[in-house]
């Protein structure tokens, strides 16, 4: 596990951005950019302090759901802003999903306290998922695992050098990515059962998957995929965070 440092902080310490250079899921099409953030010191002049337009839909969401929009918007724009595309707007969907700005495709994740942004030129890459989760207890693993985990998966269980709870934190994360990737194509909601993890390499930190159902022309059934995933450890964060992504490439 890596333990990754922190910089300086912004906004009264609201947001404090992260060191991404290394312990991250990495591949050379992307950029990427993260933070922890603090929901407690959230307030309604941050928007303008971060030049990040409040949109519609977030007036009356909590106080948590408007943090962690800014923070994902936040390290977004940052990210764009190192891959070339400095001064964007992202836009949200009629699925809320982000509408990223022409030539950039992208995608973003929050847990608590922590966001994150992956984007890439869209010439390289069909989509983008990153996906960041704290390690699920036994308890809420108990919860979700039929709902996560196809019946060829249950195998991993007992194959894979990870605790249980850890494994299926995992195989959830890579679901929720596979799906961020594929929404730009696909345009629809499908379910966890779309897509089934037959290898997971601890050791480089891969896993590989496969489709079980066509959901365009590009991802037929039984097309193999592989993405990347890390356990980090993060200074002032109490919990080990997992983090995934998935890049359909181009090429």
């Amino acid at each position: 596990m890596e333990a990754l440092s922190v910089a300086s902080g912004i906004g009264d310490a609201f947001i404090t951005r992260i060191d991404v250079a290394d312990g991250w899921p990495d591949d050379s099409a992307i950029v990427r950019s993260a933070c922890l953030y603090d929901a407690a010191r959230y307030d309604e002049s941050l928007f303008r302090t971060l030049r990040i337009p409040k949109p519609e839909q977030l007036q009356r969401a909590v106080t948590k759901r408007k943090a962690e929009f800014l923070a994902g918007r936040y390290c977004a724009l940052r990210a764009l802003e190192r891959a070339g595309h400095p001064g964007s707007h992202i836009g949200i969907g009629n699925q809320r999903q982000p509408i990223w700005p022409e030539g950039a495709c992208g995608a973003i994740s929050h847990a608590r306290q922590l966001a994150v942004a992956v984007v890439a030129h869209d010439a390289d890459v069909y989509g983008l998922g990153v996906d960041v989760e704290e390690a699920l207890t036994a308890d809420a693993m108990v919860q979700i695992q039929s709902f996560v985990l196809n019946a060829d998966e249950y195998s991993l269980l007992s194959s894979v050098p990870l605790r249980c709870e850890q494994l299926v934190t995992l195989i959830y994360s890579i679901k929720e990515s596979f799906f961020k990737a594929a929404f730009p194509l696909v345009q629809h909601y499908f379910d966890f059962d779309a897509i089934s993890l037959l290898e997971v390499d601890v050791s480089k930190g891969e896993c590989c998957f496969q489709i079980n159902t066509s959901l365009h022309p590009v991802l037929r059934q039984g097309r193999q995929l592989r993405g990347r995933f890390s356990f980090l450890q993060i200074k002032g964060l109490d919990t080990c965070n997992i983090a995934t992504l998935v890049v359909l490439t181009r090429a």
